[in-house]
């Protein structure tokens, strides 16, 4: 079984300052004890790419994280954010991300260097989350919503990815090159 460990992202990940790293961490990881979950949870990856990982962190959350993010919705739109960006670096070979404006309908842009160390973005990632599925809110319905809007991106030469996470089971859905 691979491994992830959220702590990663309070490290540094190219294009992601260590202090917008720290604020994913603590999304993720409130949202993982909010749904009930410690570190070692399993997280089983569904879709073009499938895995099991054991997703581990160390550190203590601050006694206001409840109240900072009493918005279930923003939560796990974050939370989700956080995970995914793991995800690409576990299960593709992007190296680099860069926030996407609106328009494009995704949410970063993907890249790697090349031969010559120069900076390639030629991946569009599209993210979701999903706090707990019901009956109306479901992981595929969502991924589907999300294949569609990635194929109205103006950006048509571009790889498009899509990772959607929920995270009461956890699990993700990917579509990732």
């Amino acid at each position: 079984m691979k491994k992830i460990n959220l702590n990663q992202l309070k490290r540094g990940i190219s294009g992601v300052t260590t202090a917008f790293g720290e604020f994913l961490w603590e999304t993720l990881v409130y949202c993982l004890m909010k749904m009930g979950h410690k570190s070692g949870v399993h997280l089983i990856v569904s879709g073009n790419k499938k895995e099991k990982f054991e997703v581990t962190w160390s550190g203590k959350l601050n006694k206001e994280v409840a109240t900072t993010y009493n918005d279930e919705l923003d939560l796990a739109e974050y939370a989700a954010t956080a995970m995914a960006i793991l995800l690409v670096l576990k299960l593709t070979d992007y190296t680099h991300l860069k926030r996407a404006q609106k328009g494009t309908k995704g949410d970063y842009w993907l890249g790697r260097k090349d031969s010559n160390g120069i900076l390639v973005l030629d991946g569009l990632l599209e993210i979701s989350g999903i706090l707990q599925e019901n009956k109306h809110n479901r992981l595929s319905k969502r991924f589907k919503e999300k294949e569609i809007q990635v194929k109205l991106s103006p950006y048509k030469s571009v790889a498009k990815n899509i990772i959607v996470v929920e995270f009461s089971t956890p699990k993700a859905k990917v579509q990732v090159k």
